[in-house]
C-alpha cells in the first residue's frame, strides 16, 4: 500500500507541474492587471429567418 501511494503523489506531483507549464506556455498565469488589450465583441448580421440568399433548387441548375 505504501509504494502506490508514493507512486500516486509522483503522479500528482508531475501532473501539477506539467499543469503549471502549460498554463505559462498558454499565458494563463498572467495577472488579469496586466497589459492586456480590451477585446471587443464584433457585430455580425445574421440572415433573417426564412429569407435565404440563394435557393437550393437542384432544378434551378439546369
Amino acid at each position: 500500500g505504501h509504494r502506490v501511494k508514493e507512486f500516486a503523489l509522483e503522479v500528482r506531483a508531475g501532473m501539477a507541474q506539467r499543469e503549471d507549464e502549460l498554463g505559462d506556455a498558454l499565458g494563463l498565469q498572467a495577472s488579469p492587471d496586466g497589459d492586456h488589450p480590451e477585446l471587443t465583441a464584433r457585430t455580425v448580421r445574421r440572415p433573417q429567418p426564412g429569407i435565404t440568399p440563394h435557393t437550393y433548387d437542384r432544378n434551378e441548375d439546369h
